[in-house]
């Protein structure tokens, strides 16, 4: 099992890298060319994808910390 102060600093910093992945994507969804910005909005989905997997790993962690205490 990941210690719990590992966890969380793991977790804090796969939202800091998810949260500047939707940043870049918005600003590319905003391009003049189409192709770019329909590039952005898809790499803005990922990041958002990457974080909703990120906090459900997390709440199902958090889940067991929690059953074990």
């Amino acid at each position: 099992m990941v210690c719990g102060r590992i966890g969380g600093v793991v977790h804090m910093l796969i939202s800091v890298v998810t949260f500047l992945i939707q940043a870049a994507g918005g600003g590319l969804s905003i391009s003049d060319n189409l192709k770019t910005a329909q590039a952005g909005g898809n790499i803005f989905l990922a990041g958002i994808a990457a974080q909703m997997a990120s906090f459900v790993l997390f709440s199902i962690l958090w889940a067991m910390f929690a059953i074990r205490a």
